[in-house]
């Protein structure tokens, strides 16, 4: 976690070289007259290189959150599974666990790879990976709140 910042700028000064590269090159090549060689292999390239450097940028800005939130997903299942424990306490031990576990399947993980692809590609911002935490906590509250009302 410490070495993150420090790898975030140097990140960003590679690909602020890079498109200075890209730029000089598109430069040379309008000036010579060579417009085809904007659309070539070797741009192509150069394209996909600045894609990799933008990708592994949106890597390291998403790793401090992604942290974070793996760590406090431990408390909201907590949050979530006492107050359901304690309302299925006289059921059987594997309907609880179901009870407790199918929704954070069907819910939280798949926002949180939702969540991790998006921040990986560019589209969403990294901070979105908390989705799945902040959507168990107000679900946990209600059940505490059911389990403490009766």
């Amino acid at each position: 976690m410490g070495a993150i910042p420090r790898e975030i700028a140097l990140q960003e000064a590679a690909i602020e070289h890079h498109e200075q590269l890209m730029a000089g090159q598109a430069v040379c090549e309008m000036f010579s007259g060579d417009f085809d060689a904007l659309s070539g292999a070797q741009w192509d390239a150069h394209a996909s290189d600045q894609s990799e450097l933008w990708g592994r940028l949106y890597r390291l800005l998403m790793e401090p959150h992604r942290r974070w939130s793996a760590g406090f997903s431990c408390l909201c299942f907590a949050w979530v599974g006492a107050p359901m424990a304690i309302r299925l306490r006289n059921r059987d031990f594997l309907t609880s666990f179901f009870l407790c576990f199918l929704p954070i399947l069907v819910v939280y993980y798949p926002l949180l790879v939702y969540g991790v692809a998006g921040v990986k590609g560019g589209s969403i911002p990294p901070y979105s990976v908390w989705a799945g935490n902040l959507l168990l906590l107000p679900w946990g509250g209600w059940l505490l709140w059911k389990v403490l009302r009766y």
